[in-house]
């Protein structure tokens, strides 16, 4: 692994094992999450310490992975980075609870009591979306977090007041 982004502490040690909230390892001290980004992107969290919705990419997704494994397999980060998030304890729970899920049966399974939905425009009107995947070439299914395009939404869930919620982030790829 190279190149940290310490933002508190170099080398940040989330502790032991506790658990996971749907496929999100969760630690002691933290949380952990992968992101694919493009070297603006990248840029942009380096000098901002949080991050943003792709600019001048007309996409709808903007989501996170719990697995580095799963990024690799679509190619994220393939004209960027792949970036590991260890996150302040308690960011999953806000965005659980700003929570919508797809239909699948991994996040109605992980997330029985968050609201199902189908809807469109969730990226632009605040909600958090928790989507099954597959990691490619594999029969192994995982929940994506979509984190939306609107400020107020899933983005700042994410990052917190001002990317406090980002304890340090590093390049693993």
């Amino acid at each position: 692994m190279a190149k940290a982004g310490a933002k508190l502490v170099d080398n940040l040690d989330l502790g032991t094992f506790v658990r996971k909230i749907g496929d999100y390892e969760v630690y002691q001290k933290g949380e952990v999450f992968y992101r694919g980004m493009s070297q603006a992107d990248y840029q942009y969290l380096l000098t901002n310490g949080k991050i943003r919705a792709p600019v001048g990419i007309p996409q709808s997704e903007f989501f996170t992975s719990p697995s580095l494994e799963y990024i690799k397999s679509v190619g994220y980060g393939g004209d960027g980075v792949i970036v590991k998030f260890k996150m302040k304890s308690g960011t999953l729970d806000n965005l659980v609870s700003n929570g919508v899920r797809d239909q699948s049966n991994r996040a109605s399974a992980l997330f029985p009591d968050m609201q199902s939905t189908n809807i469109s425009g969730w990226e632009t009107n605040g909600k958090v979306y928790f989507k099954q995947e597959t990691i490619k070439n594999t029969t192994i299914k995982q929940v994506n977090v979509g984190l939306g395009k609107n400020e107020s939404g899933g983005l700042n869930l994410f990052n917190g007041q001002n990317g406090d919620n980002i304890l340090e982030f590093q390049i693993v790829e």
